[in-house]
């Protein structure tokens, strides 16, 4: 018993570290490989695809050298799902990759022709008391700051940010943050346990 508990302890100590961050990118693109980006937000996870990919169009996040920091392969469709199937003119895409503070663009290519990219601010540092301050953004911190149109034109403006939660940053991609607590609660709950015996 006393060793569970210690590797319990361990596994606590060790989740921030076994945590990765992750971007989170969702967009528009129609048949004429026109892309309107309409979500970007950095949070801890890991990759949300199997590496597995196929198809024509590539998704990747790179460093200021060019060099990929992750990257897959995705095709979109044009057809609602619908009885009977029927054509739409937009399909919308969302992904999450690998991310890195050395990240610098994210690129989306059609059988190596590059159809968007967009240069990725740097991130400010987060208080999370929902007040916009100097040194932050809404890319690295959306608890704090809300996304200006700006943002999801070609060149980011990160002047007219304003104070108030962004409404994808409701739902954070806390998957580590999630498990090292459910490991606390049990140790908590095996600890109660041992106490009442």
């Amino acid at each position: 018993m006393e060793k569970t508990i210690a590797v319990l302890v361990i596994l606590c100590l060790l989740m921030p570290f076994l945590s990765a961050e992750a971007i989170f990118i969702r967009f528009d693109m129609d048949k004429n490989d026109a892309v309107s980006l309409t979500a970007l937000d950095v949070g801890e996870g890991w990759r949300g695809h199997f590496r597995e990919d196929a198809g024509s169009y590539r998704i990747a996040v790179l460093d200021a050298g060019g060099k990929e920091i992750d990257a897959l392969e995705f095709e979109p469709t044009f057809i609602l799902l619908s009885d009977p199937p029927q054509p739409i003119d937009y399909s919308t895409q969302s992904f999450r990759l690998n991310y890195s503070d050395s990240a610098d663009a994210l690129v989306i290519t059609h059988e190596d022709a590059v159809i968007f990219r967009k240069k990725l601010p740097e991130r400010g540092i987060c208080s999370g008391n929902r007040i916009c301050e100097e040194g932050e953004n809404a890319f690295g911190c959306l608890s704090d700051c809300r996304p200006s149109p700006e943002m999801f034109e070609d060149e980011y403006d990160l002047g007219g940010l304003q104070a108030a939660p962004a409404p994808f940053a409701a739902m954070p991609i806390c998957l580590g943050g999630a498990v090292m607590l459910l490991i606390c609660a049990a140790i908590a709950l095996y600890f109660l346990k041992l106490r009442k015996r």
